[in-house]
């Protein structure tokens, strides 16, 4: 009898699982096509926001998987009370997990720095493991909410490198994920396609609308986000120190007004200076 020793059956078992996993989604694929052809009249009616998305995930995992040298990722839609986002997850060879979670609005504007991370990367000169390049090649910062998000492309001797870590402004935790450059293209490709299919209006918004400002003075963080409500578009100005948090919601009406203000606080300052 042929005994395989633990190293050589792990690979097996990761190879079953892939096949596994992309068969599972073909099938969920396939089911979900035949489903809208038989209920396609019926979802036309149905115009109520989010009522659609929900008929859908009773039957379909809504979901992309992408795989990357050695490494699988999944791009899931999902929806809470707060609303539709995206969960990325990394998972290795050795089934190690990694995963950060992204509202439509934040993967909106991610896959568009993406696509300039894609271009930036296409210029770069061919990796040389004896002059490996310190830091970050390229870097973005994106802010939402009380989170925030760093885009950093990187190179080490094994090649270059994406790494998106999520942050959330108050505490420390952190989650990260790390995507192969050469593999940008097809994973922004499937991430937009989920946006352009699944959007409910807040991509679309996110790229129209200013983006989130953050300034830090002394030992404090200012977040300045632009929201909009059933009254209207409003300014949200966050001060934010370790877990402590402000914040102060000023009307699209009232944003001159609100910077005369400041302006004419600044001149007298610095007219009695």
């Amino acid at each position: 009898m042929l005994l395989l020793e633990l190293k050589d059956v792990a690979p097996i078992m990761n190879e079953i699982i892939t096949i596994f996993e992309i068969c599972t989604y073909w099938y969920l694929y396939v089911y979900n096509a035949i489903f809208l052809i038989n209920t396609g009249s019926e979802l036309k009616k149905k115009k109520k926001r989010g009522q659609r998305f929900h008929q859908f995930q009773s039957f379909k995992r809504l979901w992309r998987m992408v795989l990357m040298e050695s490494k699988r990722f999944s791009l899931d839609v999902k929806e809470n009370q707060r609303g539709r986002f995206i969960k990325i997850a990394e998972i290795s060879a050795e089934g190690r997990k990694n995963q950060i979670l992204m509202t439509f609005s934040t993967a909106a504007l991610f896959s568009q720095n993406l696509i300039q991370f894609i271009d930036f990367y296409r210029d770069l000169d061919n990796l040389d493991p004896e002059n490996l390049r310190q830091g970050e090649l390229k870097s973005e910062v994106m802010y939402k909410d009380d989170k925030k998000y760093h885009m950093d492309l990187k190179e080490n001797a094994r090649g270059r490198f994406l790494k998106v870590s999520e942050t959330f402004t108050r505490g420390y935790s952190r989650f990260q994920v790390f995507i192969p450059a050469d593999g940008m293209g097809e994973f922004q490709h499937n991430l937009g396609e989920l946006i352009d299919e699944y959007d409910n209006g807040d991509a679309e918004e996110a790229l129209s609308a200013p983006q989130n400002k953050h300034l830090r003075i002394e030992n404090k963080n200012f977040y300045f986000d632009i929201k909009r409500n059933q009254q209207g578009r409003y300014m949200s100005i966050s001060e934010v120190k370790g877990n402590f948090r402000n914040s102060i919601l000023v009307p699209e009406s009232g944003w001159e007004s609100f910077r005369d203000v400041l302006d004419d606080y600044v001149k007298q300052v610095k007219e009695g200076d």
